[in-house]
């Protein structure tokens, strides 16, 4: 089995065998991506994938794993994002306040709230 060349973040070119290599093949084409360990220093790197490259690592035997995006995931989405207490708001609305209140309380609001 060859070695196929890429770049660690840390040490820089590489050669790696295909089998160290996932390879993420998505519908959103912008959002293909594949990554590896680097053999070298034990770190973790992750690229964006394009068609070529896509077609490189199939080529050298990388296993392409399927990725398909919900619809809903690439509709426009309007407004500032939901807050715990949008969350608790809805909860009361709907009632269901006693099952998230064991939730709640491992709740840890992040810094600077």
């Amino acid at each position: 089995m060859s070695a196929i060349g890429t770049r660690c973040p840390t040490c820089g070119p590489i050669q790696l065998p295909a089998k160290s290599f996932r390879l993420v093949v998505c519908d959103v084409v912008a959002w293909s991506y594949y990554s590896f360990i680097c053999d070298r220093c034990g770190g973790a790197a992750r690229y964006h994938a394009s068609p070529d490259e896509i077609a490189v690592l199939k080529g050298a035997y990388v296993i392409a794993e399927p990725w398909h995006v919900p619809p809903e995931a690439a509709e426009p989405h309007h407004g500032p994002p939901l807050t715990y207490d949008d969350l608790l708001e809805l909860a009361l609305q709907l009632g269901v306040v006693d099952e998230l209140v064991p939730l709640a309380e491992t709740y840890r609001a992040p810094e600077g709230r």
